[in-house]
């Protein structure tokens, strides 16, 4: 899973490494911050966007490319943005064939599908 945190809440940089280390620890989870990077182990589910760090996951540009890359990198589930559900309900059924797509708003439900696997 990949994770953008987003600083829009004013986070100090030592908190990123505190939410990155947190994170990590919770399985294959790959977190992208401000000088912070954490590795994961698997390709089963794909997570693109930004979260602030009150969990609000934020909507997300570029969904039909991204889509298409994780199907190319043979990725199962995408978690998407609820605010981004029009842009996939006026794409093209072949570019979702193949991918679960789940929708979510805030950091609880992004845990809740990537840990329920």
């Amino acid at each position: 899973m990949n994770i953008l945190v987003s600083n829009d809440d004013g986070i100090t940089t030592e908190g990123i490494k505190s939410l990155a280390k947190a994170m990590s620890s919770c399985g294959d989870v790959y977190v992208v911050a401000p000088h912070v990077q954490r590795s994961a182990s698997s390709h089963a589910l794909s997570v693109s966007g930004e979260i602030t760090l009150r969990g609000r996951v934020l909507p997300i540009g570029g969904l039909k490319e991204k889509l298409l890359a994780a199907k190319y990198a043979k990725i199962r589930q995408v978690l998407v943005p609820k605010e981004n559900k029009p842009d996939i309900q006026e794409m093209d059924q072949e570019i979702l064939d193949g991918l679960k797509i789940s929708f979510v708003d805030n950091m609880n439900e992004v845990l809740h599908e990537a840990l329920a696997r």
